[in-house]
């Protein structure tokens, strides 16, 4: 029997193959969307670990820019449907349900955006987070807030504004602005920023009816309120001013 012909042709790494493939899913839900909503759509794959959806609609030009995570891909035909409705209807609760219940069950496609740091940090030049986080948790939560704290980068921002501190569920991990570091930044200012965090993490971060996060509820922002330094702390972050020094003023280095 004579032997198999061998092909001289190369076969396609799987990685590509895969690649091919994707592209002719995301290209034909994008048909599928167009086509039933008889609009034309523009759209991007995401792999973004907070806003599974967003849907905006360009009226005037009949044209609808939607993202999607990539769990939505090779989503069955109600998910489809429902996207369909959306497109047109982007602020309709219709299909919330649907929604939600899909990105339950992909949870798991959805991939940690964070890494805990090697090294904590939470010892300061000026303030140390780990005497401040303490206490608040003893005073206010029982002692049951277990997340960890450190200061963060002292990133270089857009040159308008700060993001003074970060909760990250995925790490359990609190994370205070270096810049905040600072003498002229007062106590009970670093004390409610850290108390913000930890009412994140007490309270978890939920999700409405369509899948998205629902950061601030209700009942976060009223024990915000009740915080005792609520006020002052808001009031000082809000001045002008204080935000302008902050940020011109040069990095800190930590011990």
């Amino acid at each position: 029997m004579a032997p198999p012909k061998v092909s001289n042709r190369r076969q396609e790494e799987p990685a590509k193959v895969e690649e091919r493939d994707i592209k002719k899913l995301v290209e034909a839900l994008r048909l599928e969307l167009e086509g039933a909503a008889k609009c034309r759509v523009s759209l991007v794959i995401t792999n973004n670990t907070s806003n599974m959806m967003s849907i905006r609609l360009e009226q005037g030009a009949n044209r609808a820019c939607v993202r999607l995570h990539h769990m939505f891909v090779d989503a069955p035909d109600e998910v489809r449907t429902a996207l369909a409705y959306l497109v047109k209807h982007p602020k309709s609760r219709k299909y919330a349900a649907c929604i939600r219940n899909f990105i339950a069950s992909r949870k798991h496609q959805i991939r940690s955006s964070h890494r805990a740091p090697a090294k904590l940090q939470p010892r300061g030049v000026v303030y140390d987070l780990r005497d401040i986080y303490d206490e608040l948790n003893a005073v206010y939560f029982h002692g049951k807030v277990n997340a960890a704290i450190t200061w963060g980068r002292d990133i270089a921002s857009s040159g308008r504004s700060i993001r003074f501190g970060s909760y990250y569920e995925a790490t359990n991990l609190i994370r205070i602005h270096k810049r905040l570091d600072q003498t002229f930044v007062p106590l009970f200012v670093i004390r409610y920023i850290v108390f913000h965090e930890m009412l994140h993490a007490s309270l978890g971060v939920g999700k409405d009816e369509t899948g998205r996060r629902q950061i601030h509820s209700g009942k976060f922002k009223k024990l915000e309120r009740d915080y005792p330094e609520y006020t002052p702390a808001v009031d000082w972050i809000e001045n002008q001013d204080n935000l302008n020094r902050l940020l011109r003023v040069r990095k800190t280095r930590h011990p």
